[in-house]
């Protein structure tokens, strides 16, 4: 780059000058750093002309330039020539979640704890998160290109604010995902923090209100249920080790399954989501009065996903099926420390003792069986997961009689929750309990007179 002509320097570091090109004169600047070798030269777009307001336009935007731009660029050890174009820094941090989660992803294949966790210090990286992540990140492409720059500098915190309403406006998204993909733009900008060293602001996007109603599962009926219950009890039975010895993990597979259905069904205990540590384990029961006519099972369930940890009450209908499950395990020779466990081991899969982390293939194996399946991406409304036994046992509950607020608590849930989403109710299925104290002498008899009309 040749010299400027006629330099003026504005501070240690910085000046500004004109250079002569085919368009005529214009203004640059001249940016200087001891980390750098040489100096850096940046058009600044404005002619130059000769007097102090020609001078005094070029020395602010060239101060700009080197102060938001070049300094917080050196600052960080990025070149300057980086991109501080949002949809640039978002592919910076998506490279940068695919290098921790491969890192982690190796040390866990050495037994080594993974080191890299997520920007807020939750989670750690894995497989999954990190797939969860990437593609928020990429449907967020389109927002990015609707807005009037994509400049980091030049976005304001409005048009950020805008985007609830522009994925209400051009997207199927639910209230929950639109949570989701503000916290991944939230956590681009605690990027920008981390890896730029710029004083960003974290921006406050407003959540669109969720429609709770829209969150409710499809709710299991009396027949549904008994056709789940029935299809887990025969496929256990269907495993002869008499006749093949060597379908005992099969059968012992199945059996868990029936328990996890059960366990589910008689306690409305929450399905466990991802997180090893929140996964049922033998030391969270706890029994009380043993032996005796009130003998009382309570589950903990840990705290997950910001919802608070609870006793859930495991009603007697399942506690032999409990301990024969826990008989199992003796007679496989293992201490588990799960509810449910791999009895035996399975190349690389897993081994024997290893965690079972869901029954996902074998809910699924039930629903084709039942031909109750639902097509590939249909909403949750429309699909029969294990948390429909849980909606079901709070259902039961409140049906027979128990108090709202009782069940509630056991469940860890609220009352607005559970009238909201779990309580199918119907009115002709409590008609015995709605009519408890109503006197029978107030019963109307029908009677009518030689005309037709009705005698009081």
């Amino acid at each position: 780059m040749p010299k400027l002509e006629n330099p003026i320097l504005l501070e240690d570091g910085l000046a500004i000058g004109s250079r002569k090109t085919q368009k005529g004169a214009w203004w640059y600047s001249r940016h200087y750093h001891k980390e750098r070798k040489g100096s850096d030269y940046y058009a600044l777009k404005i002619p130059f002309e000769q007097g102090r307001a020609s001078e005094r336009q070029a020395a602010k935007a060239a101060r700009m330039k080197h102060h938001e731009d070049y300094l917080p660029k050196i600052n960080a050890g990025q070149h300057p020539s980086t991109s501080l174009e949002i949809t640039q820094i978002a592919k910076h941090y998506s490279n940068w979640i695919v290098r921790c989660t491969k890192e982690n992803l190796a040390r866990i294949k050495k037994n080594q704890k993974p080191l890299n966790k997520n920007l807020s210090g939750s989670f750690f990286w894995d497989h999954e998160r990190s797939t969860s992540a990437l593609n928020n990140l990429s449907v967020l492409e389109p927002f990015w290109q609707s807005l009037p720059t994509t400049n980091l500098r030049a976005i304001r915190m409005r048009d950020l604010n805008g985007f609830t309403e522009w994925a209400e406006r051009n997207t199927d998204w639910s209230p929950s995902t639109i949570g989701y993909r503000i916290t991944t733009i939230r956590d681009i900008y605690r990027f920008i923090q981390k890896e730029y060293a710029l004083d960003v602001v974290i921006p406050q996007i407003k959540a669109p209100p969720r429609n709770l109603k829209e969150r409710k599962r499809k709710p299991l009926t009396e027949k549904i249920y008994f056709q789940m219950l029935d299809y887990a009890r025969k496929n256990y039975d269907r495993f002869d080790l008499k006749k093949n010895p060597r379908q005992w993990e099969n059968k012992d597979l199945a059996f868990q399954f029936l328990c996890f259905f059960e366990l589910i069904s008689w306690s409305g205990f929450r399905p466990p989501h991802k997180e090893e540590t929140n996964f049922p384990k033998w030391s969270d029961i706890r029994k009380i009065k043993v032996g005796k006519p009130d003998e009382t099972w309570v589950i903990r369930r840990h705290s997950e996903k910001n919802l608070p940890a609870y006793d859930a009450l495991i009603l007697p209908q399942v506690h032999g099926l409990l301990n024969g499950l826990h008989k199992l395990y003796k007679k496989r020779g293992m201490k588990p420390t799960y509810l449910f466990e791999h009895t035996g081991s399975r190349g690389q899969n897993y081994e024997k003792g290893d965690v079972i982390k869901n029954f996902r293939t074998r809910w699924k194996f039930m629903l084709e069986g039942l031909g109750l399946d639902a097509e590939a991406g249909s909403p949750q409304s429309e699909r029969f997961v294990p948390y429909a036994l849980r909606a079901y046992y709070i259902t039961q509950r409140l049906r027979n009689g128990a108090d709202i607020y009782q069940v509630s608590q056991a469940c860890g849930t609220s009352p607005k929750m559970v009238e909201i989403i779990y309580d199918d109710f119907r009115t002709e299925l409590t008609a015995q309990r709605l009519s408890v104290g109503a006197p029978e002498e107030r019963i109307y008899k029908e009677s009518y007179d030689a005309d037709g009309n009705f005698e009081i």
